[in-house]
């Protein structure tokens, strides 16, 4: 996510309004899912339910899964905020009834009834497809009462890769904008053929052993560490492969810095 108006002002073009959602719930035990129209606003889904099976799921555990047609799909936390009709929720409400004017009132909800209720689901992360670019978004990491992100801070830990031939993240891009260098850790030796390349949407661009960009330094006592300098590098997917002939006993840390 190169800065706050590319990933969230085309969250808000696309789900600022009436929108269907498939929304998936887990128990512990078993998982449902069911298509509901939702409202998206500052990070968050909203959609008027009755406490069914789904809202009784939440209530067991918060954590759900949401999926749309519009290139879109992350995960969130659930929390019921009460009646429709409830004072505290009177101001999104009007947002919510004016988005799904075309039905609502329809006989579908029945407000008087306590039971009606507003579901928020609160986005943890996601990944939003716009016209030639993949947004990985991180949802903690913007304040939506200020229209910018939070402060970044580095180093920022990446996963560990499940085997120690490759590695790709996918990170969101405000990292990869802010970030100078990838630093890959590992034990025991590192040996033969290795590269660090970054690309997409942007055409693969690849750094060998030997380019400036990559420097390694071996640690006294045995391992050492990998710094591919990001400097004049785009896109958002870096990635580090050791090719056939490389070999690395054991990838221990991955961070930007």
């Amino acid at each position: 996510m190169s800065n706050y108006n590319d990933a969230i002002t085309l969250m808000e073009k696309k789900f600022g309004k009436d929108t269907f959602w498939a929304l998936a719930t887990h128990n512990g035990t078993e998982i449902d899912a069911r298509i509901v129209d939702g409202y998206y606003e500052d990070g968050a889904i909203y959609v008027v339910t009755y406490f069914s099976k789904k809202m009784q799921q939440i209530a067991q555990n918060p954590n759900v899964a949401v999926c749309s047609a519009s290139w879109f799909m992350g995960h969130g936390v659930g929390e019921n905020l009460g009646w429709v009709l409830d004072a505290k929720n009177a101001q999104i409400m009007a947002k919510v009834r004016e988005a799904f004017a075309k039905w609502y009132g329809n006989g579908h909800n029945d407000e008087n009834d306590p039971n009606t209720c507003l579901l928020k689901i609160r986005l943890t992360d996601g990944v939003l497809m716009g016209r030639n670019t993949k947004y990985v978004i991180d949802f903690g990491e913007i304040d939506f009462a200020a229209k910018k992100f939070k402060p970044a801070v580095f180093p920022h830990e990446l996963e560990l890769p499940l085997k120690n031939s490759e590695f790709t993240t996918w990170e969101p891009l405000r990292y990869l904008s802010e970030a100078k260098k990838m630093v890959v850790e590992y034990e025991g030796t590192i040996k033969g053929d290795y590269a660090f390349a970054r690309h997409y949407p942007s055409p693969w661009d690849e750094y060998k052993i030997g380019n400036p960009k990559i420097t390694e330094e071996k640690y006294p006592n045995g391992g050492g560490k990998l710094v591919f300098d990001l400097a004049g590098t785009k896109g958002n997917q870096v990635r580090f492969v050791l090719w056939d002939s490389g070999e690395c006993e054991k990838v221990k840390r991955v961070y930007l810095t």
